[in-house]
């Protein structure tokens, strides 16, 4: 410090007003801090507002030249000292206009930067308040434009899709009106806009239409320049998902249109060397196989996705590799995978991008339902609650599996009114969707009321996604359950010929067991005892292949029925297997049912 503000500091340090702070934010500087919050408003206060108009201004300048190549790490409190000084300035109409339209602009040039230096920490919500004070002080339309695209990747960020998709495409339509077009601006930003809706639809409680998307696709590619381009690339992803996020944009001509958008797409950022855009890009090639149901045709992509990211540390790419490789996992049925795949990417990319990371959690916990790991999951479900926060009562859709999982544990313990809430929650975000059921949560809500006796809700539930090939599977495993359940054994035969031939065309491995498990309870029904023995065997020894505990037990049960009823020597064997796994994760109605069977 100069020497005459050496001793009024001392001074106002002896009368503790203040205090030195023993280390300091910028290197080579002391810093002071006001002992009181209250002292400081006072002092404030007191300042005339043109002197803070010049102080705040001074402040700025002040950081700015003195962090130099470090001033990235302050812009915050540059923005804050820059906007403070505009917004004093501009309620004093003695100052001059030009002088004050100078701070307006250096503010709003330091919110900017504040708003992308937070997105770049992953600090969504300081990302949000930077953007926001941007837009606050917007005058120009082309203004408005660049703060609103900024405040567009904060609520992306912040994985709020619906505000994402309106803040971008109004930030496009300011573009659209400006004369001359800055066409490669237009097309950045309706290229981030189409993100959330082609790619990340489940962040989204009300889907735009296909049309709308469609519409914003042909603008930002009219006013996109050929040849290669971030611009250019972002744009053919968007075209590449949208079937994955539109089941109108599933017919064979527009998946082979996508197919050939995913591979310009991946050659390009080859060729510009965007990791990151590769990984978005076979991410794209993974969905036209996945919309179709086929995964045999998705796990290479996703070995690819798992090379690259070996060294590189983009949490959003990072965890979304994570998070499809648990989805795609669970539905085969390799279940330890799944829930390994899914636990691990959400330990690697929650801290940093928590979005990604509850999408990864959320595909890995049900995994865990099968395997008889109920009690994590449900731990961890709570972990995924905590980390939604407030939105748990509000989930994003693509979490709503983990909430259906959860439900049916509760239910299966006995635990009524938690399941009523989860059920609740999910029949809340279906009817925000409109016409469009939330899928993720189709195979065990649709379980936990057939376990209520509800199988006509229950088959409905199922019914409303029959076309959506690429979650058929657990839709399939419970159908599987609840014919059998409902006694319905007429459509046995039919169903377990049909869940067999799409587990061969999808190459899923799980559905086999489940169709046998029918075959066999249907065989019982009708009085072959030999035959449903056969069936039930089959189906036991592959669920203990998967390390599905809680399904091999419930194989178990019916089993040791069908010894019983075939005169079998010892029944009793799979009905005490089965009893030791029921009373070690609760599952109440088929422990008693194992306890009488044992009498």
């Amino acid at each position: 410090l100069p020497d005459d503000l050496s001793e009024e500091f001392a001074r106002l340090q002896d009368r503790e007003l203040i205090l030195s702070r023993l280390g300091s934010s910028m290197a080579g500087q002391q810093e002071f801090i006001f002992k009181h919050i209250l002292t400081r408003d006072v002092a404030y206060r007191s300042l005339p507002r043109r002197d803070r108009v010049r102080a705040h201004a001074e402040v700025a300048a002040w950081i700015e030249s003195t962090t130099g190549e470090r001033r990235d790490e302050f812009v915050e409190l540059v923005a804050h000292h820059y906007g403070e000084a505009y917004r004093a300035a501009r309620e004093d109409v003695r100052l001059d206009p030009q002088m004050v339209e100078r701070l307006r602009l250096r503010a709003f040039d330091a919110y900017l930067r504040s708003s992308a230096g937070s997105y770049s920490k992953v600090a969504a919500s300081a990302s949000t308040r930077a953007a926001e004070q941007a837009d606050s002080i917007a005058l120009e339309p082309h203004e408005h434009a660049l703060a609103l695209e900024a405040l567009g990747m904060a609520y992306s960020l912040d994985v709020r899709g619906d505000l994402a998709w309106e803040t971008h495409r109004r930030a496009a339509d300011i573009l659209r009106s400006q004369n001359p077009i800055d066409g490669m601006a237009l097309a950045r930003v309706c290229g981030r806009a189409l993100e959330t809706p082609t790619r990340w639809p489940g962040s989204m409680r009300h889907l735009p239409s296909m049309a709308d998307a469609e519409r914003y696709l042909a603008i930002g590619m009219d006013a996109c320049p050929t040849g290669d381009s971030v611009e250019r690339l972002r744009l053919l992803l968007a075209r590449a998902f949208l079937p994955f996020a539109f089941a109108e944009a599933r017919s064979e001509d527009t998946l082979e249109r996508s197919a050939q958008a995913a591979e310009e797409a991946n050659a390009m950022a080859k060729r510009l060397g965007r990791v990151d855009l590769e990984l978005a890009a076979l991410d794209a090639l993974a969905s036209v196989p996945l919309v179709q149901g086929l995964y045999g045709g998705v796990w290479p992509y996703i070995e690819r996705r798992f090379e690259l990211i070996r060294d590189f540390e983009d949490p959003s790419e990072v965890g979304d590799t994570y998070s499809l490789a648990a989805w795609h996992l669970f539905d085969v049925g390799r279940y330890s995978e799944a829930a390994r795949y899914g636990i691990e990417g959400f330990e690697r990319s929650a801290g940093a991008m928590m979005g990604v990371g509850m999408h990864s959690l959320a595909r890995g916990l049900n995994a865990l339902l099968p395997m008889a790991r109920w009690d994590e999951l449900l731990a961890r479900f709570d972990d995924l609650q905590e980390s939604l926060g407030d939105r748990r009562f509000e989930p994003p859709p693509f979490v709503i599996g983990a909430y259906a999982g959860a439900a049916f544990v509760n239910e299966a313990r006995g635990e009524r009114a938690e399941a009523d809430r989860l059920l609740a929650l999910i029949d809340a975000l279906i009817r925000a969707r409109g016409d469009e059921t939330v899928v993720l949560a189709d195979p065990y809500s649709a379980a936990t009321l057939g376990r209520r006796g509800r199988f006509d809700e229950a088959f409905a539930r199922l019914d409303a996604h029959e076309d959506e090939l690429a979650n058929r599977a657990p839709r399939y495993a419970v159908r599987c359950d609840l014919i059998g359940d409902a006694e319905r054994w007429e459509q046995a035969e039919g169903f377990v010929t049909a869940a067999r031939a799409w587990a061969e065309k999808a190459e899923l491995v799980a559905l086999r067991a489940y169709a046998d498990r029918l075959e066999g309870r249907a065989a019982l029904a009708a009085g072959r005892a030999s035959a449903a023995i056969a069936a039930l065997h089959r189906a036991r020894s592959l669920f203990a292949e998967l390390d599905a505990d809680w399904e091999t037990a419930r194989t178990d049960l019916h089993l040791a029925r069908a010894i019983a009823a075939d005169g079998g020597t010892d029944p009793q064997a799979a009905g005490r297997r089965a009893l030791a796994v029921f009373e070690r994760i609760g599952a109440l109605r088929e422990a008693d049912e194992a306890r009488d069977l044992l009498r």
